[in-house]
């Protein structure tokens, strides 16, 4: 047996026989419910196939294709992959990969400099077989149900091409960041003119711009849509609560002056929008998902080079995000507007304000009507499992969280349920033996089989509370 053979065997991941149990008996015939990825619905309508390695494993993977491009001519073949994986050990990368190349293509000699002939080999010829196409991929790892967020502007033809399929539920989500790039005045423009077009109304107002979201809400809605995912990572509170009025002079400023909005202006626009958002996806029975941190990186970056107003809020304390998010589920939920909301950081760091703002509104709230999301490297890295559990744990919501969506940018991380429940299991089965979870072995499995399908299944549903 070789060692990739020892690694990747039936109980990868599982050390000791509860982890073993719970995954196998509990887990793993669940079937997929990925509340969050960013394959190609024109891919999946197609049912495409792939042309080389490079094409359908590297290009595609972030982290794979930072390897391959940097400071030189991109190279993405699995030579080229194939030297990088000395300098991997350790990192999450080089799990999954071994994973991807086990379960996609039935390789188990681990990928080296020395071995990447033999396995381009097989992952050429596996690609050439017309089995190997994108549809397929889905029926073959029990994907039941894929949310793929969607532009407002773009155009969901491919979705209804595969409503009538007999793939699983494949629907978009209703991702509207490009809205609040204001500071953006060429793109939002841009983006403006394509609202206009696409919903066939005029933007000279704010209530023009959510009569304009709106219809293309009820558009997605036709598509299966149940989920509104807006960013909040670039504002806090204004410094007056904003009205509609003056909201239409930030407009006719940015569209018919062409002239930037001040920071006060973009706070007020950004925060009553996100408000706005969440009220009409009350109004249709979504569910408003919010992506909540600071920025940092290259999003951190690209802010700075756009001018982006009211940096104070994004280089500071997480303290201005988690006031006006706060005040914002306040102001929903005395109206009767607040939506079955799901809050994910963007980052792990912003974790713990996220569930601090949680248990500061659950008291006033519907038990589960606001919940604990994952940030999307939850998944890959394992030491961020421990820390959502204790937090999941102190609000006293272990029991509704909706795991970890696979954030695909690949149809190779289809692979990454599998790594997640793995991880989750070794996990459970650890505090179960340390005596921090009940060595209850029905009981624990029934709270994974509600974490890894259940949850997220009765999210779109509608069946959360």
């Amino acid at each position: 047996m070789t060692p990739s053979q020892t690694w990747m065997n039936p109980d990868f991941l599982l050390a000791s026989p509860r982890a073993a149990a719970l995954y196998h008996e509990y887990v793993e015939p669940l079937p997929v419910v990925d509340i969050c990825a960013f394959l190609s619905p024109a891919e999946l309508a197609a049912d495409s196939g792939w042309a080389n390695p490079g094409d359908f494993w590297l290009k595609p993977d972030p982290e794979k294709s930072a390897l391959l491009t940097g400071g030189k001519e991109p190279d993405f073949s699995v030579k080229a992959f194939s030297a990088h994986i000395p300098r991997l050990a350790g990192s999450p990368l080089l799990a999954s990969s071994q994973l991807e190349l086990t379960r996609l293509f039935g390789v188990m000699r681990q990928l080296t400099p020395g071995t990447a002939p033999q396995i381009n080999a097989i992952l050429t010829e596996r690609l050439a077989d017309p089995a190997f196409t994108a549809r397929c991929l889905l029926r073959r790892f029990n994907v039941e149900t894929l949310c793929i967020p969607m532009d407002p502007c773009e155009d969901l033809k491919h979705f209804t091409s595969l409503k009538q399929t007999a793939t699983g539920w494949v629907i978009p989500t209703f991702r509207p960041d490009a809205a609040f790039e204001i500071e953006d005045l060429k793109g939002w423009n841009a983006w403006i003119d394509r609202l206009e077009k696409c919903s066939r109304r005029t933007v000279r107002t704010y209530e023009d711009l959510l009569a304009a979201l709106e219809r293309r809400m009820a558009v997605f809605a036709a598509q299966g849509c149940v989920i509104n995912d807006c960013r909040m990572a670039l504002f806090g509170m204004p410094r007056t609560p904003p009205d509609h009025v003056s909201l239409d002079s930030v407009i006719r400023k940015i569209r018919n002056a062409r002239q930037p909005a001040s920071a006060d202006e973009v706070t007020a626009f950004r925060s009553e929008l996100l408000h706005d958002l969440g009220v009409m996806a009350s109004k249709a029975h979504w569910v408003s998902h919010i992506r909540f941190g600071r920025l940092r990186g290259l999003a951190l970056l690209r802010a700075h080079t756009l001018r982006a107003p009211a940096m104070e809020n994004v280089t500071g304390s997480e303290n201005a995000l988690s006031v006006a998010l706060l005040s914002m589920l306040q102001r929903q939920n005395a109206a009767g507007t607040l939506p079955q909301t799901l809050i994910s950081p963007i980052d792990p760091e912003d974790a713990l304000s996220a569930a601090s703002v949680i248990d500061a509104i659950s008291p006033f709230v519907p038990a589960g009507r606001v919940t604990l999301g994952t940030p999307g490297s939850m998944g890959r890295i394992p030491g961020l499992l421990a820390s959502q559990l204790d937090l999941l744990g102190l609000l006293h919501a272990l029991t509704e969280w909706v795991g970890a969506p696979s954030c695909a940018t690949s149809f190779a991380h289809l692979t990454r349920h599998e790594l997640f429940r793995r991880r989750l299991c070794a996990e459970f089965a650890a505090r179960m033996t340390a005596g921090s979870l009940p060595d209850d072995l029905p009981w624990m499995g029934s709270i994974l089989r509600d974490i890894c399908c259940e949850n997220p299944r009765r999210l779109i549903t509608g069946q959360t509370e």
